[in-house]
């Protein structure tokens, strides 16, 4: 009202000139990436909480863990605990590989050229798109690249395999 409440039981809202403005909407284009908080909405291996949520230590097991005679119970506890801090590893290696090598863009990029791109040379991004790990989004184009001037060159050959075999010799003699 008048007073500066909101409608939510008198609890002023935010200012807007506090708030600043909203990120451009292509920052949102990427569904599950939050760009202002630079993470995903569902993280890698997102059950993996639920492996240690009813975990729970009594006084004296972790000294009992550390003097080397904890109780096999402990014992698993404890591996469950080294299984969620592997995870947490995973996500955040998975993390900085998106967010250091701008992957996000690339796959707004990728999306695109498999859009419009033929068969064959989605079929060849699909196989190699595990090696983009490997190196740089420039090098791994590069790849592509040298896959697909290979294929079309082993297809070249084929064809020319295929007039051979018909006794054809020459170009002129192809062309009529």
């Amino acid at each position: 009202g008048a007073d500066g409440a909101g409608s939510s039981g008198g609890v002023p809202g935010p200012d807007p000139s506090e708030v600043g403005p909203r990120p451009p909407e292509e920052e949102f284009r990427y569904q599950g990436w939050m760009p202002l908080r630079q993470e995903f909405d569902v993280e890698w291996e997102d059950e993996a909480e639920a492996l240690v949520s009813e975990i729970e230590f009594v006084p004296g097991e972790l000294e009992a863990v550390e003097a080397g005679v904890a109780s096999t119970e402990t014992r698993e506890k404890m591996q469950k605990l080294h299984t969620y801090n592997a995870t947490l590893d995973g996500r955040q290696w998975r993390h900085e590989l998106v967010v250091a090598r701008d992957l996000l863009d690339d796959v707004h990029e990728q999306i695109e050229i498999e859009r419009i791109a033929p068969v064959a040379e989605v079929a060849a991004r699909a196989r190699l798109r595990p090696l983009a790990r490997f190196h740089s989004a420039a090098q791994h184009e590069e790849l592509v690249q040298s896959v697909l001037k290979q294929q079309g060159m082993a297809l070249d050959l084929r064809h020319l395999q295929a007039a051979a075999a018909k006794g054809i010799t020459s170009l002129r003699e192809a062309e009529a």
